[in-house]
């Protein structure tokens, strides 16, 4: 066999398994028959895109604003654990939970 006759037979399989999938899964509509809409959502039920009739918005200010929180709360975390370790170092870890008075410096800020 040749490369001509090899890429001729894959071709071949690829075109039976292309053909049985479109006859498992019929293609209902054209590309072009979709409504227009500013969002769609696939419904399994019936295998369709269904144009979504209220799209809810989100102002990109408040998501910036809410992405803002997220990273202070994230470097506050990540300060209480760096302080934590540094404390449990000098004084050791048995100390600092029966006593808690790193815990309560922080909530004092």
């Amino acid at each position: 066999m040749n490369k001509s006759d090899d890429t001729a037979l894959l071709l071949g399989q690829l075109t039976r398994i292309a053909d049985a999938l479109e006859r498992k899964h019929p293609i209902d509509m054209a590309p072009g028959a979709l409504p227009q809409a500013d969002a769609y959502v696939w419904q399994s039920d019936i295998r369709q895109l269904v144009a979504v009739a209220k799209v809810n918005r989100l102002d990109i200010g408040l998501l910036r604003e809410s992405m803002n929180n997220v990273i202070i709360y994230c470097r506050t975390q990540w300060a209480l654990c760096r302080d934590f370790r540094r404390i449990t170092r000098c004084y050791g870890a048995r100390a600092v939970r029966a006593n808690h008075h790193w815990s309560r410096r922080f909530m004092e800020r």
